[in-house]
């Protein structure tokens, strides 16, 4: 879901700049709005989106059945997780990036969060400054381009993610 830990200005900057040198670059959302905790994040995320020349490069297939979620890992290059730095991502759980890395879907991801600072470091996931549209657009652009070419660093984070589920997230 969209809720107000989402830095959706810098999502929307971020990916935006990345489809402007990236043709085949398309960005693929579940989840919406959080019934009772937050409606607005979302609704100004769509209203950016709608009003962008990138619009037909947004896929929203709203809110998915969990059982379906790997599926959308399995066709999916990159997962992106992006907050604004506030006391919810110092102190809460990111759920998503744990499912993302275990079903070997690479993530750029913000730092401020305790597992993607983490994952960053053993190299599952890629970082970035939160707030900084412009590195994330980069990052974004970067793994397309490789992908494009030869995907040498997808499967190199792929791999990477699998082996820090296993090594830091099960009991053992």
């Amino acid at each position: 879901g969209y809720n107000t830990g989402v830095d959706d200005i810098t999502l929307f900057e971020g990916v935006i700049g990345a489809m402007r040198g990236c043709e085949n670059l398309y960005y693929v959302s579940t989840g919406g709005a959080i019934e009772g905790l937050d409606n607005k994040t979302f609704a100004k995320f769509k209203e950016m989106v709608e009003a962008s020349k990138f619009k037909d490069r947004f896929v929203f297939l709203g809110w998915v059945e969990s059982g379906l979620i790997p599926l959308v890992y399995k066709y999916g290059d990159v997962g992106l997780n992006v907050d604004r730095m506030c006391v919810e991502t110092l102190t809460g759980a990111r759920n998503r990036i744990n499912e993302m890395l275990k079903f070997g879907l690479p993530v750029v991801t913000t730092f401020g969060s305790e597992i993607s600072d983490s994952a960053v470091g053993f190299g599952a996931a890629i970082g970035v400054e939160s707030g900084n549209a412009a590195d994330l657009s980069e990052k974004i652009a970067e793994l397309y381009r490789d992908w494009k070419v030869k995907g040498g660093k997808l499967k190199e984070y792929r791999v990477k993610a699998r082996e820090y589920i296993v090594e830091n997230c099960n009991y053992g």
